[in-house]
């Protein structure tokens, strides 16, 4: 049983730091980038949901879906204790160096210590944290990992609830695909 967030964070982490092998990496086995339905599809984000449910059976874990952050929800069965986590991940270049150059793209959602769901009929806040892995070239390992909560990047919700309003997702099928337009964060005709 966990009594806050913040115990069930370290535990997370936890289980990632245990699973470290000899060569100074966690392996993975994503699923293949064949089998990957949308780009917002991300494999990496399954494997992370399967692997906290593998090893916190008293935890619910679910991902909260395409384009929705946090990207997974966890809950306490007991307490009903609520977190969120954000999973970002990059993968290295051939030369080891990360893609971007050290810098995030966030995309719909600026980050926060406290992240804005909707639990039935109503919008709670919660607490959230983010998950940072830079995975091998070849993705089979993280070769850096970091669980950080959400303060320590921006800690004023009044500007997450600001931007969060203004950059609303709309999602609007076509027939081609799923597509997603992020109202506030383009201009007409883009």
């Amino acid at each position: 049983m966990y009594h806050n967030e913040h115990q069930i964070m370290k535990a997370v982490y936890d289980h990632f730091y245990g699973q470290i092998d000899d060569n100074g990496v966690i392996p993975i086995d994503l699923r293949a980038l064949s089998l990957v339905g949308t780009v917002q599809d991300d494999p990496f984000d399954c494997l992370i949901e399967q692997k906290l449910q593998q090893a916190f059976p008293e935890l619910e874990v679910v991902r909260s879906g395409k384009l929705t952050p946090p990207d997974i929800i966890i809950r306490d069965k007991r307490t009903g204790i609520i977190v969120g986590v954000e999973v970002k991940k990059l993968i290295q270049k051939p030369n080891g160096a990360d893609s971007r150059g050290l810098t995030m793209d966030y995309n719909s959602c600026l980050p926060c210590g406290t992240a804005l769901i909707k639990m039935d009929n109503a919008i709670v806040d919660i607490p959230c944290y983010y998950m940072y892995a830079l995975l091998s070239n070849d993705s089979s390992s993280i070769v850096t990992f970091i669980l950080m909560h959400g303060d320590f990047i921006n800690y004023d919700f009044n500007l997450y609830k600001k931007a969060k309003v203004a950059n609303q997702t709309e999602y609007i099928p076509n027939r081609f695909q799923d597509a997603s337009r992020r109202q506030g964060s383009e201009s007409p005709g883009a």
